[in-house]
């Protein structure tokens, strides 16, 4: 991870790029007042192939933790950074979220297992060059 924000520094000629990428605790808790849900993308945003099970659970369990921390709530979903995952996953999952999105290319149907739900990328431009807008259908259809 400090390989990752250093190369950040480098790019974007700013002392502090996480400050300009992610959210503030308030900017989270405003936008659940509001009713956006907030969903997990892992604590650490790590590659699920560099972990074994016990350390992805963990990384589940304390994402799952901290995002209830800030917004008083557990997340319901849960999105794999990178479109990684493994056999087995949805097991694990299931212990912590009641959904689970993948950016694979699938349509959602009524029928859809609800722990491999598609993402889908927003048209129109990113807010910067690092991120790809995304959206979440979460929930029945």
């Amino acid at each position: 991870m400090l390989l990752r924000l250093q190369t950040l520094r480098q790019r974007l000629s700013m002392e502090d790029p996480v400050a300009r990428i992610y959210p503030t605790t308030t900017d989270v808790q405003r936008a659940f007042r509001c009713g956006h849900e907030i969903g997990s993308h892992g604590n650490y945003h790590l590659d699920r192939d560099t972990l074994n099970a016990f350390e992805f659970e963990k990384e589940l369990s304390e994402s799952s933790e901290r995002i209830k921390d800030v917004t008083g709530s557990r997340p319901a979903a849960f999105s794999y950074p990178f479109n990684k995952y493994l056999p087995g996953d949805q097991e694990i999952c299931k212990r912590y979220f009641v959904q689970t999105m993948t950016v694979d290319g699938q349509y959602i149907e009524q029928d859809s297992d609800p722990f491999s739900m598609a993402r889908f990328t927003w048209p129109g431009p990113a807010r910067n060059r690092l991120r790809h807008r995304r959206w979440l259908l979460t929930g029945k259809i």
